[in-house]
Order: structure tokens, then sequence, then C-alpha cells
């Protein structure tokens, strides 16, 4: 499946137990992953995942019932898709992925260590030599 099938398959089970809130926020998903000519909906999509009261978190009732099926489902779509999106960030920000042809000619680093005593030291301090 696609990330645009796992949103579609979301939205619809979001929308039949009354979960309209995610519903949209689904429904937009879907459509900038139709119109996006790059991965800016694949980034707001992994953003939804995380933090308190975040998407990962959804439990879905319905009348006040819990909906046991349904959540399972979801459970499901929710890890698949979350797996879908980081194999796509890793791809791109994995630093193994990256094929540097020319590094480049080093210039000078400099090594900085933060003294101990932080009560009397001040960036101005660490100026004066430079």
């Amino acid at each position: 499946m696609t990330a645009k099938d796992y949103c579609i398959e979301i939205q619809k089970l979001l929308t039949e137990v009354g979960e309209l809130n995610w519903a949209k926020c689904f429904e937009n998903f879907i459509s900038e992953l139709e119109l996006s000519k790059d991965n800016s909906a694949y980034r707001k999509i992994i953003s939804i995942y995380g933090g308190m009261g975040s998407f990962d978190d959804l439990i879905l009732y319905k009348d006040g019932v819990l909906c046991q099926k349904e959540n399972d489902t979801l459970h499901t779509l929710k890890k698949e898709l979350y797996k879908k999106m980081t194999s796509w960030k890793e791809s791109v920000y994995n630093p193994s992925d990256s094929d540097i042809k020319k590094p480049g000619k080093f210039i000078e680093t400099e090594r900085y260590f933060e003294p101990g005593n932080y009560d009397h030291f001040s960036h101005n301090d660490y100026l004066k030599d430079k």
C-alpha cells in the first residue's frame, strides 16, 4: 500500500466512528499527497506522531462505547503508515546514504570546551583571544 492508500483507509475509518477532526486532517493529507510534487506531505504526516494528544494516542469511541474492532484496525494502519513514513525519512536523512564525490579541502576547525564553573564565565571572555 502507498502512503495515500493508508491515509484513505484511516480517513474512512475515522469518519465511520465520528472522529471528524482527525478525519479532516487525513482528508487534507490525501489532497496534499495528490497535489504535492515533493515530500512535504510526508513531513506533515510524520509530525502527527508523538507527544501528548497526538494521533498515536487516539482511541476510538462511539456513543461512549469503546470501538475495539476499529481500534485494532486503526492501530495496524497507524503502525504501517508510520513505518512507511519513517522509511522515507531514513532514506532521505540517513548520512550513510550520502555519496560525497568531492568533499572539498579541509580548511580549519576549532575545539571549544565550556568551563566547569558556569557562574564566572562570559562569552566575551572567551572571545578576547580570538
